[in-house]
């Protein structure tokens, strides 16, 4: 079972890589006992909700955890690319 569990957690980073989202490659991606929890801080809402429906997508058929806050930065040109 520890096989599938990396699995998830490489697919689940993996996946959050690809939305091309920066401040989603800096989420935490872990596993728990038949979890995968997800931790860290995103600048605005939409990037929580992309978080959130890709996890889930990536995850399978694991429970998900997600502790994701928003915090918008301050500086404009940190979230160049993030809507």
């Amino acid at each position: 079972m520890v096989g599938a569990s990396v699995a998830a957690v490489g697919s689940v980073r993996e996946a959050l890589l690809r939305t091309g989202l920066a401040s989603l490659r800096d989420l935490q991606v872990e596993e728990g006992a038949e979890t995968v929890i997800v931790t860290g801080k995103v600048p605005t809402f939409y990037c929580k909700q992309v978080a959130q429906e890709t996890v889930v997508s990536a995850a399978g058929p694991r429970r998900v955890v997600i502790r994701i806050s928003v915090a918008p930065s301050g500086s404009a040109s940190s979230a160049l690319n993030e809507p």
